[in-house]
């Protein structure tokens, strides 16, 4: 009788989708945390862009924010990807590893690339509220950086509590 190996592949790849798709979907993620983290990024992204009173220059396409993590950690893939998905009818939101990608590196002040911003978001502390570190640049002349704090409001929702002390540029360093 001859073997028939297409039931048992009919039932083996159903169930390594399903695998895959969880483990692109953050599996063991905590996803209280991811959904802390979006909105505390989100609210302090949102914040560097109006202070940074940049005009964003062209009507035909989104403005592009990129966004560097300021410090050794990463923003965790999970949160990147509901930020980029939450402003996607705003900016073009690009998560980047290096300065040279948002920036024309061949100036000599090393301006961010036309119609966008580059923002750089630290890591989160919890402690009953939240301290975060951001920061805005336009050019190697034009670096703002801010210490937030952040009071949870309702589930979901940290709103930015009084005014962000302003801080010493220490993200974004300009290279020759």
């Amino acid at each position: 009788m001859p073997h028939r190996i297409l039931p048992r592949a009919n039932q083996i790849v159903p169930v390594l989708g399903a695998l895959m798709l969880l483990a692109g979907c953050g599996f063991g993620a905590d996803p209280d945390t991811t959904l802390r983290d979006v909105a505390i990024y989100k609210a302090v992204i949102i914040d560097l862009i109006d202070r940074s009173d940049v005009n964003f220059d062209s009507a035909d396409q989104l403005p592009v924010v990129f966004v560097e993590t300021l410090e050794v950690e990463d923003v965790p893939l999970e949160v990147q990807v509901e930020i980029v998905t939450d402003f996607e009818d705003r900016y073009q939101v690009r998560f980047i590893d290096h300065l040279d990608e948002a920036v024309k590196a061949d100036l000599p002040d090393l301006p961010v690339r036309e119609n966008s911003l580059l923002v750089g978001v630290g890591r989160i502390t919890v402690d009953g509220s939240a301290d975060v570190r951001g920061e805005w640049y336009l050019d190697a002349e034009m670096i703002e950086a801010y210490e937030y704090r952040l009071q949870r409001v309702v589930t979901g929702t940290w709103n930015i509590v009084g005014e962000p002390l302003s801080a010493d540029p220490m993200g974004f360093v300009a290279t020759p």
